[in-house]
């Protein structure tokens, strides 16, 4: 059974889509630079803030995951929308859970840190965060949004290096898709995931957020 606590994390997880899906189990992720398109200002500001204080004429570049339950639901409202209605079953939202021990020794052996964000209020940050505040820039955010339960890596690449990416595919434990996808888009994408990845039946599963069948049944049995 899987043991989301804070002290005992198995396992994290990348939101994106399911045209994404099928890049990143191919190529990797891909790290991305601050985007006008983030949600929150605030936090694009602090990034790029950071970049300029740092004064090391070098780009942040931040990768984002999630270590709690995280339900798509929390982050489809957080994320970008994009064309969400264009191409609608590439657009699907999913998530990729991945070994978080495995994933952590990786990245360590190549030089970078899986950090947790926080998610102080601003006396917090008046009273606790005076002597460090540089450093902590990438990895602050509105206490408002303290269920992402967000955990970044954060890099800094020259100017022209303008894509990176971390493999990812011996990392992945399972992948679920929303219910945004139809039973036969579900289907159809699984397929065509066990196809080109060798990903087994049970890897790939469709969320219950807003319809569980098994949710009601235990209460119906219960009434």
């Amino acid at each position: 059974m899987e043991n989301d606590s804070k002290k005992t994390i198995l396992f994290i997880r990348h939101y994106t889509d399911v045209d994404a899906l099928f890049k990143i189990l191919r190529n990797g992720l891909r790290f991305s630079k601050p985007s006008s398109n983030w949600q929150d200002k605030n936090d694009k500001w602090a990034l790029d803030r950071y970049q300029k204080l740092r004064r090391n004429n070098k780009d942040v570049f931040v990768l984002c995951f999630c270590d709690g339950i995280g339900n798509i639901h929390h982050w489809d409202a957080f994320g970008h929308k994009g064309d969400k209605w264009k191409n609608k079953k590439h657009k699907i939202k999913c998530y990729i859970k991945i070994d978080k021990v495995k994933f952590t020794e990786y990245l360590h052996s190549i030089g970078y840190q899986l950090v947790e964000v926080e998610y102080p209020i601003l006396t917090k940050i008046q009273t606790d965060y005076a002597t460090n505040i540089v450093e902590k820039l990438p990895y602050l955010k509105r206490s408002e949004y303290s269920v992402e339960h967000e955990l970044r890596i954060v890099a800094e690449f020259d100017h022209d290096d303008s894509s990176h990416y971390l493999p990812i595919r011996s990392f992945v434990h399972s992948i679920t898709l929303s219910m945004d996808a139809t039973s036969s888009e579900y289907k159809q994408i699984k397929q065509e995931l066990i196809k080109e990845f060798a990903l087994s039946s049970k890897q790939i599963t469709h969320s219950g957020v807003y319809n569980s069948p098994k949710w009601q049944n235990t209460i119906e049995q219960l009434l």
